[in-house]
């Protein structure tokens, strides 16, 4: 019988049970199930992002949408799960992570959601293309496409939970003196850049 599952049906056969359960092979439970989880989620995260990029190059604002919100809820589900190995000891956990071959935290999903995120962006930009508009236009005149708007505002979204989540594993690193995690810049850069020029720009014309 494995460790993960003796574990489960200790945890299943009450409190006096549940203390075999504690200690090492508990805290080896947790490493090796967030993980595996997080692997899960990032490759979850990926296959939605795809289904974005069909959504956007078939001009389907509803379907995208939903895809876009499926995406920032699955990253935020990372950054919620890896808060949860900041409850080990930092030389428990660095020894744990080195037994799997880990690396840092965040540091195999990093490159993966930044290439979903950036194929995800450039259908953005064909869909504007294809409509003669751009983030500035959509923005400036939001009423006129209230839809597209609105995905722009998931793309923020997806772009605050990637950093966050990022950010979380940074600082887990540097707990347990991996030097912390690769924390990318903005996702999207020209989107934050376009929000700040219409703030810039609104009061000027009495927005």
């Amino acid at each position: 019988m494995s460790n993960a599952v003796a574990i489960l049906q200790n945890s299943l056969e009450g409190p006096q049970a549940r203390t075999k359960a504690s200690g090492p092979a508990a805290d080896e439970f947790l490493v090796r199930t967030q993980l595996q989880a997080q692997e899960l989620w990032i490759g979850c995260a990926a296959f939605e992002a795809a289904d974005l990029v069909n959504e956007l190059d078939g001009d389907d604002i509803s379907g995208a949408l939903e895809a876009a919100d499926r995406v920032v809820r699955i990253t935020r589900c990372l950054r919620e799960q890896v808060r949860l190995l900041s409850a080990l000891p930092p030389p428990r956990l660095r020894w744990l992570r080195r037994r799997f071959g880990a690396g840092d935290p965040g540091s195999t999903g990093t490159d993966r959601a930044t290439l979903a995120a950036n194929a995800a962006w450039a259908a953005l930009e064909r869909l504007l293309a294809r409509r003669r508009s751009s983030v500035f236009a959509i923005y400036y005149l939001p009423d006129r496409n209230p839809g597209i708007c609105r995905l722009l505002e998931r793309f923020v979204d997806w772009d605050a939970a990637l950093q966050s989540w990022l950010a979380e594993c940074s600082m887990l690193a540097g707990d347990v003196g991996a030097g912390g995690a690769r924390v990318p810049g903005r996702i999207f850069p020209e989107l934050w850049k376009v929000r700040a020029e219409i703030h810039r720009v609104w009061p000027a014309h009495g927005a």
